[in-house]
């Protein structure tokens, strides 16, 4: 797989932080896997989860 060198510049920027939505889902699980096989620090990831603050509940898409 090619990663895009535009792309590839911000994950060789350690300053640069990573946003993603999180669902749980298992294309979620498998996106972090694959930013930690990439020798991405963890503390770089920065998930986000969607809650509907009415219920609680997280928001599906």
């Amino acid at each position: 797989m090619t990663i895009p060198n535009e792309v590839q510049q911000m994950l060789d920027d350690k300053e640069c932080k990573i946003l993603l939505t999180f669902s749980g889902g298992k294309d979620s699980v498998a996106m972090v896997l694959r930013m930690l096989d990439l020798g991405i620090d963890k503390s770089r990831i920065e998930a986000s989860v969607v809650v509907d603050f009415n219920t609680g509940r997280r928001v599906r898409n």
